[in-house]
């Protein structure tokens, strides 16, 4: 008897063919074989939603105007083409930008000055205390900005179109703002030492800083303490390195730890008014008077270079001062020089304001 093979839920069955009618080699043609379905992976964990980009809009800054305007003030074009970048990048992406590095009063104030006209920038120099010279810049929308005039320890910011006022640090700085995400632009440390019998000056202490290889506009100012030591203000990227290679000052070994901002030492200066007349408008001349030392000394002081005009090293001890200047004297504290008069006798009557 013949047999048929029949196909059936995967077996073959085998039949007479003559029940099935079918021919001896009746067979299912094979059926094209279903491409094996990949066996769907699951991550472990969740891949977290990948945040939204940070709004833009277009940057309303005049860049080439504002850069001019900055070199022309004596800014170096570097170190204004790096600011003019940071108050560019907060405009357009609505966030806080601020410099990895500290900004002289002078060129502080030429740059505030070069982005005055812009409306849309606010400009925060932060310092670490009210009386600090030496600042970094911090930039923002200016309707990000919000009055910080009664802030304790606030800096001086400016809006753009603003001016004078007195944020501290440096005559005409502008009235404070507050910015948003700026705590932490500066960092505060404290060098303790034996200094009583080898006290250490400011130049001592920069000196030493610089000696481990920093660079000078990463560093603030400086608060010598006397025979305690003193307080620096850095760049938070650097405050590490600063603790860990900073070990001596002169001959004293020191130790170097971080401090809350709110522990500096800074105390309210000591403010004098009084007159002069001069034969003259020479720095010795003016300076001497103001700080009560005699002109040779006050020559030697400018030679040394611990004579400074408007925050830069005096070049000459017979330089004209103006209605206006700032003069440093390193270790006796600045003047600022006020309203110049001529008297009967062709003389100067300066009135002059001390800081101590």
């Amino acid at each position: 008897m013949a047999f048929c093979a029949v196909p059936s839920l995967g077996r073959r069955l085998f039949l007479p063919s003559a029940l099935l009618g079918c021919p001896l080699a009746l067979r299912r043609p094979a059926a094209a074989a279903a491409p094996a379905r990949a066996r769907p992976t699951r991550p472990l964990t969740a891949a977290p939603t990948p945040l939204p980009p940070p709004p833009t809009c277009a940057s309303d800054l005049p860049r080439d105007e504002v850069l001019k305007t900055a070199v022309g003030g004596g800014v170096d074009r570097a170190l204004a083409d790096r600011v003019v970048r940071l108050a560019d990048r907060a405009l357009t992406t609505w966030e806080t930008t601020v410099t990895d590095f500290f900004v002289s009063p002078p060129d502080r104030l030429a740059l505030l000055a070069a982005l005055s006209p812009v409306a849309d920038v606010a400009v925060a120099s932060l310092g670490g205390s009210p009386a600090a010279e030496r600042r970094v810049l911090a930039f923002a929308r200016a309707d990000m900005a919000v009055d910080g005039s009664d802030a304790a320890g606030g800096d001086g910011v400016t809006a753009g179109g603003g001016g004078g006022g007195g944020g501290g640090g440096a005559p005409g700085e502008p009235p404070q703002l507050l910015l948003p995400d700026t705590d932490g632009a500066v960092a505060a440390l404290e060098v303790r030492g034996a200094f009583l019998f080898d006290k250490a000056t400011h130049r001592d202490f920069l000196g030493a800083v610089l000696g481990v290889g920093l660079d000078r506009s990463k560093v603030g100012d400086i608060l010598v303490q006397g025979e305690e030591g003193a307080q620096l203000l850095v760049v938070p990227d650097v405050a590490d390195a600063v603790c860990a290679l900073l070990t001596s000052v002169r001959s004293v070994k020191v130790r170097v730890a971080p401090i809350p901002l709110s522990a500096l030492a800074v105390k309210a200066p000591t403010v004098k008014e009084l007159t002069t007349v001069e034969a003259s408008m020479r720095l010795d001349a003016v300076a001497s008077a103001g700080f009560g030392v005699s002109r040779s000394k006050m020559a030697a002081a400018v030679k040394s270079g611990d004579v400074l005009i408007n925050w830069r090293e005096a070049s000459s001890s017979s330089k004209t001062v103006r209605e206006g200047d700032v003069v440093t004297f390193r270790g006796r504290g600045r003047l600022e020089i006020g309203e110049v008069a001529t008297t009967a006798k062709g003389r100067h009557r300066v009135a002059i304001t001390r800081f101590v």
